[in-house]
């Protein structure tokens, strides 16, 4: 009688127990379960003190190689002052733009936080951080001779030019010498006026090509190959620092 009743007993507490169970998967945080922090990726790591310019801030949340989370609020800071908040898409992944401009010389630390509910009434989170490097800004000093920025430049097409600069940091006084600061060195015909000439002779004959940095006279050197069907023709050399600054000079071609 006694082991009939214990056997109802038992069924009744395993049926119990399987209800228990379920309720609990059903009221479980959507996030209970999370075991990665967010990731972050800067679209730069360092920038130069004063650049306005948007960098790209991405987080995401159990990114490749793990499988995406969508739909989770992440909330990105720097130094600790939350400037924005984002839902993850489909990826996995929310992106916002942010103006360093403000930020001083030094390092910054950029975080993210993702906040998945509460278990228990307690705030169930994680976080990465990262690093973000200001830089002392600089300002231009050129251009140096044979070019110059007030006349048109006369030269014989085909010749080699060295057009020559200097960068100086705005705080310290200090030449800069990162060739990462050209951020874009382009060529294009323009109107040739009735501008005053500069007539150059001197050409490039230290047999290298393109950028590079001149530690004894603490400039940067770019080596302007003209071509020979320039001839007759003037043509504008625009120069485009990290800074977004552009420095122009012309030349007519003979």
């Amino acid at each position: 009688m006694n082991g009939k009743f214990s056997h109802k007993t038992g069924k009744y507490l395993v049926i119990v127990l399987v209800l228990v169970l379920a309720l609990s998967v059903q009221a479980s945080p959507a996030y209970a379960g999370l075991v990665t922090s967010p990731t972050i990726q800067l679209s730069v790591a360092s920038v130069w003190q004063g650049f306005s310019n948007p960098i790209t801030i991405i987080a995401g949340l159990g990114t490749s190689p793990t499988t995406p989370i969508k739909g989770a609020t992440l909330g990105i800071y720097v130094d600790s002052k939350l400037i924005g908040t984002g839902t993850t898409d489909d990826s996995g992944r929310v992106s916002l733009g942010y103006d360093p401009s403000g930020l001083l010389l030094g390092s910054h630390t950029v975080e993210v936080r993702f906040i998945g509910g509460t278990i228990n009434s307690i705030e169930y989170y994680s976080s990465s951080t990262s690093t973000l490097f200001i830089v002392e800004g600089f300002s231009f000093n050129g251009f140096f001779s044979p070019v110059t920025m007030e006349l048109l430049n006369n030269v014989n097409a085909g010749r080699t030019v060295p057009i020559k600069w200097k960068l100086i940091g705005n705080v310290s006084g200090n030449y800069v010498s990162d060739l990462s600061v050209v951020k874009n060195i382009e060529t294009g015909e323009t109107n040739c006026g009735s501008d005053a000439v500069n007539m150059i002779t001197e050409v490039d004959t230290s047999g290298s090509s393109g950028l590079r940095y001149d530690l004894e006279a603490n400039q940067f050197i770019y080596t302007f190959q003209t071509e020979k069907a320039w001839a007759g023709t003037c043509r504008r050399f625009l120069l485009t620092l990290i800074d977004e600054t552009t420095y122009v000079v012309d030349f007519r071609f003979k």
